[in-house]
C-alpha cells in the first residue's frame, strides 16, 4: 500500500494541474469573446410572413414584345405624299383670267404673263403669287396650274393664240435696218399692233434666264419664229439680252421694262451678247 501512495499522489497533482490549466484557458477565451460587439438584426414579422410577388406572364410577354428581342417588329415607314395629279387630268379654271405667255426655267425665274379681267390689268406672276384668290403652283410652256379652294385648276393660253399663229405676223411695214446692222427704224403702227396682241407676241419667241458664276446674266432668246417681229428687229437665236437703255437685266421682271419701253419710248437700245461678244441694237420708232 505504501508502494502505491507516491504514484497516486502524483496522479492527483497532475489532474489538478490539468484542471486548473483548462479552467484558466476558458476564462481567458471567454473574456476575449465577451469583449467583441454583437449586432442583432431585427426581422419584421410582416416581411417574413408576406410571400414574394411575381410578375404575371402577360407582363413578361409585353416586355419581350416591346424590346423586340427576336426582331420581328417591322419599323413604320414614313407616310408618302400622293403623287401630283397629271396635268391632263386637271380641270380648266373658271376664273376670269387669260394666260398671255409663260417663261419657263428655274422656279426663281419662271413667270407667267396673266391678264386679270376683273382687275383689268396684266402682270407677271411667279410661283406662289396670288391672282383672284388662286395661288400659282406650276408654270409650264403655254399653261399654268392654279390652286383654287383646295383643288388644282389649269389655265392655258386662249384659242385666240392658235388663231393668231395661223394669221402670221402683224401687219405693217417691216423695220428698216441700216448698213451697220445695228440701227433700226420701226414703224410705230407695227409695234402697237404687236403689243396689242400679247398672245401672238409670246408665241413668237422663247426666253430663259442665263447665269454666270451663279448670278443672273441676262435673258437668252430661243426659237424665234422666222417672220416674227423679233426677227425683223434683228434678234437671233442665242442672243442674250443683258440690258435695256444701259440698265442691266437681272430677272424676268425686267421684261416689263422692255414692254413699257417698246410701248412708250421713241428710242430704245438693247445691250446684247451675241456669240460671246457684247454689242448693241438701237431702235427708233416712227
Amino acid at each position: 500500500m505504501k508502494k502505491f501512495a507516491p504514484i497516486a499522489l502524483n496522479l492527483l497533482v497532475i489532474t489538478l494541474v490539468a484542471y486548473l490549466a483548462v479552467d484558466a484557458f476558458y476564462q481567458v477565451a471567454e473574456s476575449k469573446v465577451g469583449a467583441m460587439p454583437v449586432v442583432l438584426t431585427e426581422v419584421s414579422p410582416q416581411a417574413s410572413q408576406t410571400p414574394q410577388k411575381t410578375s404575371p406572364y402577360s407582363e413578361y410577354k409585353r416586355s419581350v414584345v416591346q424590346r423586340d428581342l427576336f426582331h420581328t417588329i417591322k419599323p413604320k415607314e414614313p407616310a408618302v405624299a400622293p403623287p401630283p395629279k397629271p396635268v391632263e387630268d386637271i380641270d380648266l379654271t373658271s376664273l376670269k383670267l387669260s394666260l398671255l405667255g409663260t417663261i419657263t426655267g428655274p422656279e426663281k425665274y419662271a413667270c407667267a404673263f396673266i391678264e386679270d379681267a376683273k382687275a383689268r390689268s396684266s402682270d407677271l406672276y411667279r410661283i406662289g403669287d396670288d391672282v383672284q384668290g388662286a395661288q400659282l403652283r406650276q408654270i409650264m410652256r403655254g399653261k399654268v396650274v392654279l390652286h383654287v379652294n383646295g383643288r388644282d385648276e389649269l389655265l392655258v393660253m386662249d384659242d385666240d393664240e392658235k388663231k393668231a399663229r395661223r394669221r402670221g405676223p402683224s401687219s405693217g411695214p417691216a423695220p428698216v435696218r441700216d448698213s451697220s446692222g445695228r440701227d433700226f427704224k420701226v414703224g410705230k403702227e407695227q409695234i402697237n399692233n404687236a403689243l396689242q396682241n400679247i398672245n401672238q407676241l409670246m408665241t413668237q419667241i422663247n426666253v430663259r434666264p442665263v447665269f454666270e458664276d451663279g448670278k443672273p446674266a441676262g435673258l437668252m432668246l430661243r426659237r424665234i419664229k422666222p417672220n416674227s417681229i423679233f426677227k425683223e428687229m434683228g434678234l437671233e437665236d442665242g442672243d442674250v439680252i443683258q440690258g435695256i437703255n444701259d440698265r442691266e437685266i437681272q430677272d424676268t421682271e425686267d421684261i416689263l421694262s422692255l414692254y413699257q419701253s417698246l410701248k412708250n419710248a421713241e428710242e430704245v437700245s438693247l445691250q446684247i451678247k451675241r456669240g460671246g461678244n457684247p454689242t448693241s441694237l438701237n431702235y427708233s420708232f416712227e
